[in-house]
């Protein structure tokens, strides 16, 4: 897969179900290894891990999640086309030098596949309060991750002295690619956009797109943001997702209608400037509660074939 998303294409992903859902089940590893490998044979482009620690639902209850990179390590052997990666790792719970290791072995692994999503830890997370972390600071903290984490990726070593963390004079002395994998930068307030111009090779907006102008303002800022540190900008991706209905069920924000409709909503989205989207697909099952994540199926893989039909046909 390309390291820059082509422009003339829209680039789909699935985010792969590893939590539990609003009736506490989960899917098994050999269900989700049959997802993984249905998307790859249907000719999705990237397939994304959740990576949550502890986080908590609104009524105080913690959702469980399969942990994300042993998950990763296990589909880059179950694929063999598809890119994946994290969307998105805190920094926060890893130390970045370890996870400058960690990507570059499963960027080995995968053969060169590995899309490295990175954000600052959401509010919801209680892995923060659990690590005796910050929570405050998540955004400082990333700032610096950040800091040794891409130089370890792009150049191989790094020398850095900060509050939070301190690597000196070190180096990865790793087999990897040029440049190391591509780093996905999630988020959507001003400083996250910032820190994408800084060092991101795509920006991930991290909001359900709906509609063309969803994208603007953040996008307006990202422009104005590379501007300000003397990057091109289009050097850097821009990158969202949606959540499509397909059934009458599903979340409230989510594109329906019949696959030609769902698929010009997409192509609009894309033309507005976002190359890629990654998909969250409901069961099609009624009794799911409107706003739930549900736990894509094969099903609905099979379902969400005409719209990407659809969707090429308006490309050419």
């Amino acid at each position: 897969m390309p390291e820059t998303m082509m422009m003339d294409r829209l680039q789909l992903g699935l985010y792969l179900p590893t939590w539990d859902d609003v009736r506490d089940r989960m899917k098994p590893w050999v269900e989700l290894r049959t997802v993984a490998q249905l998307a790859e044979e249907a000719g999705w482009d990237t397939l994304w891990v959740p990576d949550h620690f502890v986080p908590r639902m609104p009524d105080g209850t913690i959702q469980r999640f399969w942990e994300c990179w042993t998950t990763l390590g296990a589909l880059a052997e179950a694929t063999s086309r598809i890119a994946l990666g994290p969307l998105l790792t805190p920094t926060a719970f890893r130390h970045p030098a370890l996870l400058a290791r960690m990507a570059a072995t499963l960027d080995e692994i995968s053969g060169r596949r590995l899309l490295l999503g990175l954000g600052a830890g959401a509010e919801r997370e209680h892995g923060f309060a659990l690590l005796r972390l910050p929570l405050e600071q998540r955004g400082s903290m990333f700032a610096e991750a950040l800091q040794v984490l891409v130089p370890l990726l792009r150049e191989g070593h790094v020398d850095f002295a900060g509050r939070y963390y301190t690597v000196r004079d070190y180096s990865l002395e790793l087999p990897r690619r040029h440049r190391g994998p591509p780093i996905w930068i999630g988020g959507k307030g001003p400083r996250m956009i910032n820190l994408a111009a800084q060092w991101g090779d795509a920006f991930n907006l991290n909001r359900a797109l709906t509609a063309p102008d969803d994208a603007a303002e953040p996008l307006a800022q990202l422009n104005t943001s590379c501007g300000a540190v003397g990057r091109d900008p289009e050097t850097i991706s821009r990158t969202g997702y949606v959540a499509i209905a397909l059934s009458s069920s599903g979340s409230q924000t989510a594109l329906r209608g019949s696959a030609e409709e769902i698929a010009s909503r997409l192509h609009a989205i894309h033309q507005a400037g976002i190359c890629h989207l990654t998909c969250f697909l409901d069961t099609g099952d009624p009794s799911d509660p409107p706003d739930s994540l549900p736990l894509v199926t094969p099903q609905a893989i099979e379902r969400f074939a005409p719209v990407v039909d659809a969707l090429r046909r308006l490309e050419r």
